[in-house]
């Protein structure tokens, strides 16, 4: 909204463009994204992502095995998080011959490039923008609701796997908020939970103020 008023006010010429969506086959609609399986679980400093994921190793090399071929991605804020994870998954994987990669500011290009291969990929945000995963499992962090929608969002843009599972760690408040409008299990249409996830988290901050410093 701030940058559509900023551009209106500019007088330079641009164009809006916005998407028409369905959640069911139409014709001359392109699908772009199947459906999945999320599961919320509350994550805080007491209890934290790399606690989370260490309870649920197991269950995660169960999918893996159950449905061969799949591709994970492990998306969180903090490169030291990501490392730590990429050593802990390195080990308990491997052994399973199931390979692990990492892709954080701090890995080096070659293996970086490597990773998108790896059946595991733990990364930060240095993945979630202009990558086009192909994954059908997926467990990430998210703290805004820009960064829960984009990080979700990898998920499922290709029919090439029989399922798709995603784990989204939030705080708890923002969970609650979810509750209350969709109860504990729901079938819900993406538009409208995009919608309810927005409304969940706090408002971003726009920071008005500082086009007026700098937007001369």
């Amino acid at each position: 909204k701030l940058l559509n008023k900023l551009l209106e006010r500019g007088g330079l010429r641009y164009r809006r463009i916005e998407g028409s969506y369905s959640s069911s086959a139409q014709e001359g609609y392109h699908r772009i994204l199947q459906p999945c399986e999320l599961e919320l679980h509350e994550i805080s400093q007491e209890a934290p992502t790399e606690a989370w994921i260490e309870g649920h190793l197991e269950k995660m090399l169960h999918f893996l095995k159950q449905h061969q071929g799949s591709k994970a991605a492990i998306l969180v804020y903090s490169v030291a998080t990501a490392r730590r994870l990429y050593a802990r998954l390195k080990d308990y994987f491997e052994p399973h011959s199931i390979s692990v990669g990492e892709n954080t500011g701090l890995t080096y290009r070659d293996d970086r490039r490597a990773s998108y291969e790896k059946d595991i990929l733990v990364g930060t945000s240095t993945v979630d923008i202009g990558v086009d995963f192909h994954i059908n499992y997926l467990i990430f962090e998210a703290f805004n609701s820009g960064s829960f929608l984009q990080r979700f969002g990898r998920l499922g843009r290709h029919d090439e796997f029989d399922t798709y599972r995603a784990y989204g760690l939030i705080p708890r408040f923002v969970l609650e908020r979810i509750t209350q409008k969709l109860g504990t299990e729901a079938e819900v249409e993406r538009i409208r939970f995009n919608e309810v996830i927005r409304e969940a988290f706090p408002t971003e901050e726009e920071f008005e103020q500082y086009t007026k410093r700098w937007g001369v």
